[in-house]
């Protein structure tokens, strides 16, 4: 599962969680890499993503970080895993009752598209296909049924309608928006 055609030598792996610090370092990077000028973004180091990743490393699965790599190097990463808030009732806390839960009675039906980056001279390339079509057949063999994503500020008008072409044309399925949120600012 999982196997992908070669796009112009661009493949894609999962993650190794047996070295999840020094996949921490790379998805790091490649954060920092892919949106400098992003607004309100904020340059990130590997000890607090090691801390993001550290606490779910029993629940995110391999296939829920892929790297996209040309002649070995990284060069994109799609961060996608199941909603697993869908485990928790009220005011619950994750707990190893939920990752139980989650292993033995799969009540998750919606997966989170969290973020997927290819660094700046690779935008034009496939890599973001490749990386899609690298992880449909892990949703659908998961038993998900939905997907959740955002996208911040109009200026992602191109990566909402790249990304939805490539997932309707993988899945069949067309693609309409479930919420919508505003983000207001003022002084303090």
């Amino acid at each position: 599962m999982g196997d992908i055609p070669d796009f112009k030598g661009i493949t894609v792996r999962k993650l190794n969680k047996m070295k999840l610090k020094q996949e921490t370092e790379i998805y790091t990077y490649l954060n920092n890499a892919c949106f400098p000028n992003h607004p309100f973004w904020a340059e990130r180091n590997v000890q607090e993503d090691f801390e993001l990743f550290h606490p779910f490393r029993f629940l995110i699965k391999e296939e829920n970080l892929l790297f996209a790599e040309k002649d070995g190097k990284p060069i994109g990463f799609f961060l996608w895993y199941p909603d697993f808030n869908q485990l928790l009732k009220g005011q619950e806390h994750l707990s190893l009752k939920h990752v139980l839960r989650y292993y033995f009675r799969r009540q998750i039906d919606t997966f989170r598209f969290t973020e997927i980056a290819v660094l700046p001279g690779y935008k034009k390339s496939h890599a973001v296909q490749a990386m899609i079509l690298y992880a449909i057949p892990y949703i659908r063999k998961s038993g998900i049924k939905y997907g959740e994503g955002g996208y911040i500020f109009e200026e992602n008008t191109d990566s909402i309608v790249m990304t939805r072409r490539f997932l309707e044309r993988a899945t069949g399925i067309k693609m309409e928006p479930h919420r919508h949120y505003a983000l207001f600012e003022t002084a303090l």
